[in-house]
């Protein structure tokens, strides 16, 4: 340790002054240590520690570490522990082991945001952290600055849910459970005119009975009734306030199969609620494994990817705009 500090405060940089150093130390080892064996240890402590002293100094950079990066502080002081009570090679080992884990429980634990344009510009920032910003309106827009995995894949989902502000699972079970109410009374219908076309013989002028109400037609237009497939607004449920969402990828580094099964998952269950979702920022080696695994087919293009988040913001207020202007025109 010793030997590399008096290299690097020499200016040695390069192997071959690496090499040079260990030599020296090898020669000194084998053939001139004889000439330190009648020193006593008190010498022999204070060459080691006059040749530490820049090392010591470097407790002067513990404040400087609190403040900027706590994580870069246990590091530090878990290795000067373990290098001080379990010796040099082991302690440098563990120090190693516990950076390599600090790291894994980083990327478990990311920083989700969701963001807002910044007042009359293509800029957009977390919305808790800048008061300049707001969100567009019907559009949600949440990043992770961290790849999406196996050991992150689950809470990315949950997250996202809990930043949106709506209790999607709910709101999913609500929705099934409405469709089954509805179907079971269809069904019912359906049972009582097949009972009384049985009776009377007469097909093409029946009254049904839905919702309190008589509907002439017949058991071909019956079904028609219903949509297909029901909305929430059919079903009695509020809509939700925003019908687009988009996932920002720009700090997602990579993601595996569970974080791409976890991502169709999300697709599936916010197109469930009439919530269409969009990529953006998407790094190439993303995309190809998107393709590589089957990720998109007729429900999920590749069009539900835009390159940037203004891009996808602009592209979605102008389409919903003219869906608006076109439901107006129409009523």
């Amino acid at each position: 340790m010793s030997r590399s500090l008096v290299q690097e405060s020499t200016g040695g940089n390069t192997q071959i002054a690496g090499s040079v150093s260990s030599l020296i130390t090898l020669v000194i080892i084998l053939k001139a240590g004889e000439l330190f064996t009648a020193l006593p240890k008190a010498i022999l402590s204070a060459i080691v520690i006059a040749n530490l002293k820049e090392m010591y100094k470097q407790f002067m950079d513990i404040p400087a570490l609190w403040r900027t990066n706590k994580y870069d502080l246990l590091i530090w002081i878990v290795t000067f522990l373990s290098t001080i009570c379990l010796n040099l090679d082991i302690g440098l080992g563990v120090s190693v082991i516990f950076g390599l884990l600090t790291i894994t429980f980083r990327t478990q634990l990311p920083q989700y945001s969701v963001l807002g344009q910044v007042f009359d510009t293509d800029i957009y920032r977390d919305i808790c952290q800048n008061t300049m910003t707001k969100e567009v309106d019907g559009i949600k827009i949440f990043r992770t600055s961290s790849a999406i995995y196996f050991a992150n894949a689950e809470l990315y989902a949950q997250t996202l849910k809990a930043k949106v502000g709506v209790n999607i699972d709910l709101l999913i079970e609500k929705k099934k459970k409405a469709v089954m109410k509805r179907k079971r009374g269809l069904q019912k219908v359906i049972t009582l005119a097949q009972r009384i076309l049985s009776n009377t013989k007469k097909g093409s002028g029946l009254e049904f009975l839905m919702n309190k109400e008589a509907i002439v037609g017949s058991l071909q237009t019956l079904s028609e009734t219903i949509p297909n497939p029901p909305t929430l607004q059919s079903l009695g449920l509020e809509r939700l306030s925003f019908h687009s969402l988009i996932l920002d990828f720009a700090a997602v580094c990579f993601i595996d199969t569970v974080g791409i099964k976890m991502l169709k998952i999300i697709f599936e269950e916010f197109k469930d609620i009439e919530v269409d979702v969009y990529l953006v920022n998407c790094p190439g080696s993303i995309l190809r494994q998107l393709q590589s695994s089957r990720f998109f087919n007729e429900t999920f293009t590749p069009a539900l990817i835009f390159p940037t988040i203004h891009d996808a913001v602009s592209y979605l207020s102008q389409t919903h705009e003219s869906s608006s202007l076109q439901e107006v025109t129409a009523i």
